[in-house]
């Protein structure tokens, strides 16, 4: 008999309301749709089977939560308040879970395991308080529209329209329900937008929001300290790494496999140019980096032979610099770009650098571009239009040889007058900017004979083109576009006048560079921090060239210009983000002593070695063989290990996944166990704790 009585207990429990029901169902549906429209399922490791799993986690997860509450509720009073609560909190969860509110606003980047050990509080000052304003306005909103419209059941409108005639019926009955109606499409908006913006593999069971919050707290406790010892490579795995150019062939220094004594680079392969430079300006040259957001080669009609007339001054620069065909991004996002450009090492999405605890001083020694130019008697200044202390940058940047750190504030202060992007300064303003302080740079290296180091990173073409919004395409007479290939949609085409708009500033670079005798001693280079990413409004843009290009690493553009030597115009070789720092230095002739580069010269050594690894975390790889390439997500990577495959089967001896599985859990640890360089023979701002 007690069996029998839990039956309708349990009933009671676990039954839905009609609103409940209508708002999830209208989720799922919407996350569905956004995975069909992102085309998640032609990626490789597609599964329905991922997909479906992941979507009954959603439903078992609101349903127990139904349950919990009821139960709750029911051991306090007997009342159905649960019947209108729930649905405002079902409505709200998937807006928190769904809606990426946490891209770099409140953790800094997308809502995965990785992402969480960027979060930092002290951020959150720095936030736009129109943000938080208009999240809290759309929660009350949600919430109080479907507590209203779940106040009527079908007996309670069933007795109003015999009591209260029709217009009643409208009042109480109906316009609930037209309110519970643009709720369940506006809550549907998050997981819409998080299908079509979510990486890869985002129908993988692993991006499920509860199970990341588990992940997090693991990895948090994983990185809260040093490790005592790690795993070296077995001997024929480092082997074969090693005749890739990926890793050293043996320990320099004893636990530290990854100290280098000098770059190993053969005598620069150029000739010199003759002298032009005379008086103040002799010695080594200047040397100024710029950084450009999410650039693609594809956008650069001389680089891809598409979109002419999107970005001409960058095509006018191919023409007047050394461009290195072959030149792909192998570290994204922008952080472990950064990383990867000055420091020649792959992080992992979560270093222990980067730990928010980890304010004045990092935890980890390892040998960076900024560093070795210091030493070398350089000044040091990053000067960048975003929040300094977003994703751990500013930390990165103090510990690794910067002088000078400019970021938003010391941007906007300065053009107080002027109005800026979401993000910060924009590219119009940070040139400005740029400019005046390459300026007083000039003026000090007459005072003091330093050169100096400048690196400028920009942001209007960041997803989905930020851009000033009278940013637009160049048109004709006859109101055509003056752009090839210009795709059918607003987003696509506001995202390609984005990267128009960042040229024409590109451009006022170069002609301030060419002018007062800058163009003969500065060295200059101009490439990506990543690669655009594929969202709704880039992936039209890509559409073309859907074949030649991954979803997350592709080809970028890489233009050298060496005051000091002659370059050829093209240079056609295979490397990669970490040969950056390395080739700089190769070009400057800098003896650098012992160091942590993983990387090789685009003029040395990196020509012996076609073979490319990227990464991001460890959530993605990329393999490239110089002929063949191959994009994977880690979850793949480790079912191939399992197969005993090879990744690509071009080469006497292709990597397998197992090669490259090591390789990564190999350079994790070392993170981890701190053992990238000797703290003690680190010369950067701050020496890290031993």
């Amino acid at each position: 008999m007690q069996a029998v009585a839990l039956i309708p207990l349990t009933w009671r429990l676990v039954r839905p309301s009609w609103a409940m029901v209508f708002v999830m169902a209208v989720g799922l549906l919407a996350r569905v749709a956004g995975w069909h429209a992102a085309a998640s399922f032609d990626r490789d490791g597609a599964s329905l089977n991922q997909a479906g799993l992941a979507i009954a986690w959603d439903v078992g997860l609101v349903f127990a939560a139904i349950v919990a509450g009821r139960l709750v509720v029911a051991s306090i009073a007997r009342t159905r308040v649960l019947d209108h609560v729930v649905p405002s909190l079902l409505a709200i969860g998937w807006l928190l879970r769904f809606g990426d509110l946490g891209h770099c606003y409140f953790a800094q980047c997308h809502w995965t395991a990785e992402a969480f050990l960027y979060f930092d509080l002290t951020f959150l000052p720095s936030i736009d308080p129109l943000v938080p304003a208009l999240v809290g306005l759309a929660v009350l909103a949600v919430a109080g529209l479907i507590y209203r419209a779940t106040l009527v059941d079908a007996r309670a409108r069933t007795r109003l329209s015999h009591q209260g005639g029709s217009i009643t019926v409208v009042r109480r009955a109906v316009l609930p329900r037209i309110f519970a109606a643009a709720i369940a499409i506006f809550a549907a908006a998050g997981p819409l937008f998080d299908a079509l913006h979510g990486p890869e593999d985002v129908y993988a069971v692993r991006l499920i929001p509860e199970l990341n919050f588990g992940l997090q707290w693991q990895a948090w406790r994983d990185q809260s300290g040093p490790l005592t010892s790690f795993e070296p490579l077995q001997p024929d795995v480092r082997a074969r790494l090693h005749r890739r150019g990926l890793v050293p062939a043996v320990d320099l220094v004893p636990g530290y496999p990854l100290v280098r004594e000098g770059l190993h680079e053969p005598p620069f392969p150029h000739p010199p140019r003759a002298a032009t430079a005379t008086g103040d300006d002799t010695g080594p040259p200047n040397v100024v980096m710029t950084v450009v957001e999410s650039l693609n080669r594809l956008f650069v009609h001389e680089l891809s032979g598409r979109y002419r007339g999107a970005m001409p001054e960058l095509s006018k620069l191919a023409r007047q610099m050394t461009r290195v065909d072959g030149f792909y991004n192998t570290a994204s996002p922008t952080i472990a770009g950064l990383v990867g450009m000055l420091c020649s090492i792959h992080p992992p999405s979560h270093p222990t650098e980067l730990k928010p605890r980890e304010k004045d001083a990092g935890a980890t020694a390892f040998t960076c571009l900024p560093d070795v130019l210091r030493a070398a008697g350089y000044r040091t200044v990053v000067i960048q239009g975003t929040d300094k202390e977003a994703t751990g940058i500013a930390r990165f940047f103090r510990t690794h040889g910067v002088d000078e750190l400019h970021g938003r504030a010391e941007i906007e202060a300065r053009y107080a007058d002027r109005e800026h992007g979401p993000w910060g300064a924009y590219d119009h303003t940070l040139v400005d900017y740029v400019q005046t302080e390459y300026t007083r740079l000039e003026k000090l290296r007459r005072a003091d004979g330093r050169p100096f180091f400048l690196l400028f990173i920009t942001t209007d073409t960041h997803d989905p083109g930020v851009a000033p919004a009278d940013c637009a395409l160049p048109r004709r007479a006859d109101g055509s576009f003056a752009v090839d290939d210009v795709p059918d949609g607003a987003a696509p085409r506001r995202l390609l006048a984005s990267y128009h708009c960042a040229d024409k500033e590109l451009g006022r670079v170069g002609r301030f560079l060419r002018a007062n005798g800058r163009w003969d001693r500065t060295m200059w280079l101009i490439t990506a921090d990543h690669s655009a990413y594929r969202t709704l409004a880039s992936r039209p843009l890509f559409a073309p060239v859907k074949d030649e290009t991954g979803w997350t690493f592709a080809p970028v553009p890489l233009l050298i210009r060496d005051p000091r030597h002659r370059l050829p115009a093209r240079l056609a070789t295979l490397a990669g983000t970490l040969d950056v720092g390395p080739t700089v230095l190769h070009m400057l002739g800098l003896p650098i002593g012992r160091h942590s580069f993983t990387g090789h010269s685009i003029f040395g050594r990196r020509r012996d070695h076609p073979m490319l690894i990227g990464r991001v975390g460890g959530r993605l790889v990329f393999l490239h063989s110089g002929t063949t390439w191959r994009e994977i997500p880690m979850q793949l990577l480790n079912r191939a290990c399992e197969r005993n495959e090879r990744l690509l089967h071009h080469g006497q001896q292709p990597i397998t996944a197992c090669d490259l599985r090591a390789w990564v859990r190999w350079q994790d640890q070392l993170w981890r166990a701190r053992r990238l360089f000797p703290a003690t023979m680190y010369w950067g701002t701050t020496a890290p704790p031993g």
